[in-house]
């Protein structure tokens, strides 16, 4: 399931399906890099403190750069996710 974490609360908000299948780049994310699921949080702590709102997708061949290679994600069993930060909004 693909998360964003509520910067305000500290929790995760589920997203619909519909905005799952944009690639959130184009709502504005930043693709920083990808990671076993499993050390997810310790780069959502780490972006949140350097005040981004954070994103975790799961790895998705259609999320994948071309210079990725793909040897990780089969053997991982796809267990991994990318992360994504952007600023957080002025209040």
């Amino acid at each position: 399931m693909t998360e964003e974490y509520n910067h305000r609360k500290g929790d995760t908000v589920p997203r619909d399906n519909a905005r799952l299948m944009a690639h959130p780049e184009t709502r504005g994310w930043i693709r920083r890099f990808t990671v076993e699921s499993a050390r997810a949080d310790e780069y959502v702590r780490l972006y949140q403190s350097l005040g981004d709102e954070v994103l975790i997708e799961p790895l998705r061949p259609d999320l994948m750069k071309p210079q990725e290679c793909t040897a990780c994600f089969m053997a991982a069993d796809s267990n991994c996710v990318v992360i994504y930060s952007r600023p957080r909004p002025q209040e």
